[in-house]
């Protein structure tokens, strides 16, 4: 059986370095149904794949006690690069 992955796109506020992007990737990758988190420091956004079981409003309560604000994304590219992961000079 083929299993069915779902992507929430979530902008992400009050990350300043990449210990805040690992904090907010743990975070997100704690919550049940959560496969895999990306996390922008640069672009400020979160891609998480899931099973579809968790709300966004799960993910932005994940986000949120981790000490960080979330909000969804509207339509805008998406894409985490390498570049991304950088911290901000």
């Amino acid at each position: 059986m083929i299993r069915q992955t779902h992507r929430t796109v979530l902008l992400v506020t009050g990350m300043r370095n990449n210990s805040c992007r690992e904090r907010v990737i743990m975070a997100l990758e704690r919550t049940p149904g959560v496969e895999q988190a990306e996390v922008s420091l640069i672009r400020g956004i979160a891609v998480v794949v899931h099973d579809g079981s968790c709300q966004t409003a799960v993910l932005i309560r994940a986000v949120a006690a981790a000490g960080y604000s979330a909000r969804p994304a509207e339509d805008r590219d998406t894409r985490i690069t390498p570049a991304d992961q950088r911290s901000p000079p």
